[in-house]
């Protein structure tokens, strides 16, 4: 019932995952009735499930059965090959979440590009589920061969393509050899069961957890005859399959065995260690990198320890091919990991980040600038600075991130200057209240120009820029906006009165309720007892932020 249970909360959450939006409720709802079941069923036990075309079996109980091919998980899974899954008591949350991912990716149906699941589980690396596997079929209908036709019945189709898979099987190289010479014996051949401990452990040395461990021993061994100077065994004939090694890690993401790799290859000899140079290099170059960083989970923030040590044990232009992932990989985890490696080359490689981001597009140069900024607040700036006059959202919410981390007094004047003609309104509000805490007088002229080019009347962004001119210059901004709050002359009073509220109105009642003095609040008081009900309520928060300051 456990096992049933879970299978059912797979199967809609997979359905569901990429098909939602990933902050929807419902998805939620369902990823966490995955886990709970999950959590569970293994509770009682390792779950070793027979795959079957739309069964799956645990032990001899049926505990998942799905007839419909869209809706079937079973069917998912027997058609790409797998025949057994085995998921162990220990199994984290996090293999968990990838097995879900994998299956959500062929419930979507999209064929063009991605991987059959046994290619997708076997490139996942899990220490704790592990499958059997044969090779996969398609059904007649969905072959688009000779002789394809919808109309073919479901059990023929699948009947067809276990033949053709069959008909695939690898032999032996010596199979067709004559047979050794075997005296018959005299004793009767009696059939014995094997035991099932020995099963298991059969069944346990191949699965698909152990191939990277194998695929590394089988090097070692042959290494160990690299360095025998009796056999004739040299480094070049192991090129290629050092290459097969290092691809096949790469494809299952296996950044621990990689590093072990590597540790090895860097322990031969100095001659040896010469010539290995390159594919050592090749561990760690570019499109090694990019595989890897592919492989990481879609909620990964870090970079995992195991690719850390093996940037540091691998020779070669790091920085350089991070940069070039950025520029060509979409996906969201790999560019956010790739931002975290390069905060480890700012400090010495600055003027090659710099250089790469004047011409860089939208994308790569806001990248270059969060890590920059993450690493150091000041190497940021500096780069912020050179980016100023860009208009594009992502570069400009950069810029915002990296002023918004440092002290107003250590940020150059001109750069809010340059925020306060930006685009995009959080940029614009920001750079206004920077400007307003650095104090620079210089920007007084400027902001107050802005006002002749605002429309909207009493948007926040009024309240920000008064508040910011009054800190800017708190004598100039009494002088310049008591007559837009208390205008001199009865008929200047009236037309103030009865005028619907303007930004300029807006912004000096900000600027008047931030200088407060005594002169500042009567003019308030004035306007808030004749002015309509908008102007009125923020006459009043800015009489309360001065009585609150002031005491009186």
């Amino acid at each position: 019932m456990a096992a049933n249970a879970f299978l059912r909360a797979l199967a809609k959450a997979a359905r569901s995952i990429l098909l939602y939006d990933p902050s929807n409720e419902a998805v939620k709802n369902f990823i966490d009735e995955y886990r709970g079941a999950g959590l569970e069923a293994l509770a009682l036990g390792p779950m070793t499930l027979e795959i079957r075309p739309f069964e799956i079996l645990l032990g001899r109980e049926i505990v998942y059965l799905e007839r419909d091919r869209e809706r079937s998980v079973a069917f998912r899974m027997f058609r790409d090959g797998v025949r057994r899954l085995t998921i162990e008591p220990e199994v984290s949350w996090e293999e968990l979440f990838h097995l879900l991912e994998i299956l959500s990716i062929r419930y979507t149906g999209v064929r063009q590009a991605e991987d059959d699941i046994v290619t997708l589980l076997w490139k996942a690396g899990f220490q704790h589920i592990s499958i059997a596997a044969v090779e996969g079929f398609v059904p007649e209908e969905e072959g688009g061969g000779p002789g394809a036709t919808s109309e073919a019945p479901a059990a023929g189709s699948e009947l067809l393509g276990m033949q053709q898979a069959a008909g695939r099987l690898d032999v032996p190289a010596d199979w067709d050899l004559p047979l050794s010479d075997h005296k018959p014996s005299s004793e009767p051949l009696v059939f014995q069961e094997a035991a099932i401990e020995d099963l298991e452990a059969a069944r346990d040395e191949i699965a698909s957890r152990h191939l990277a461990d194998q695929s590394l021993r089988l090097l070692w061994e042959t290494l160990v005859l690299v360095r025998d100077p009796a056999d004739p065994t040299s480094l070049t004939d192991l090129y290629h399959f050092i290459s097969e090694v290092r691809d096949f890690l790469l494809s299952e993401g296996q950044i621990g065995q990689l590093v072990r790799l590597a540790r090895e290859l860097r322990a031969m000899d100095d001659l040896v260690t010469r010539r290995l140079e390159e594919e050592l290099r090749r561990l760690a170059d570019e499109s090694a990198l990019r595989r890897v960083l592919q492989s990481l989970s879609r909620t990964a923030t870090e970079a995992p320890d195991e690719l850390m040590e093996l940037l540091e044990m691998v020779p070669g232009d790091h920085l350089a091919s991070l940069v070039a992932i950025l520029q060509v990989e979409r996906a969201a985890a790999p560019r956010r990991v790739a931002r975290q490696l390069i905060e480890r080359y700012v400090t010495e490689r600055l003027d090659y980040l710099r250089g790469h981001l004047e011409n860089a597009d939208a994308r790569v140069a806001a990248d270059i600038l969060a890590a920059v900024g993450a690493a150091s607040s000041a190497l940021g700036l500096q780069l912020a600075a050179l980016t100023a006059t860009r208009s594009e959202p992502d570069v400009q919410r950069r810029i915002l991130d990296i002023v918004r981390a440092i002290d107003p007094a250590e940020t150059d004047t001109e750069l809010l200057l340059a925020m306060v003609d930006s685009p995009e309104k959080d940029v614009r509000l920001a750079g206004i209240e920077q400007l307003g805490r650095r104090g620079d007088r210089r920007a007084f002229r400027r902001l107050a120009a802005l006002l002749e080019r605002e429309e909207s009347p009493g948007v926040p962004g009024g309240g920000a820029r008064g508040r910011a001119l009054a800190q800017v210059n708190a004598r100039r901004a009494f002088e310049e906006f008591l007559p837009w709050v208390r205008p001199p002359g009865w008929w200047s009073q009236f037309k103030a009165r009865n005028a619907r509220p303007q930004l300029h109105q807006w912004t000096a009642i900000a600027a008047l309720g931030q200088l407060a003095t005594p002169e500042a609040e009567d003019a308030l008081v004035w306007l808030a007892k004749r002015a309509g009900t908008e102007v009125r309520e923020h006459c009043k928060r800015a009489l309360r932020g001065i009585r609150e300051e002031t005491g009186r």
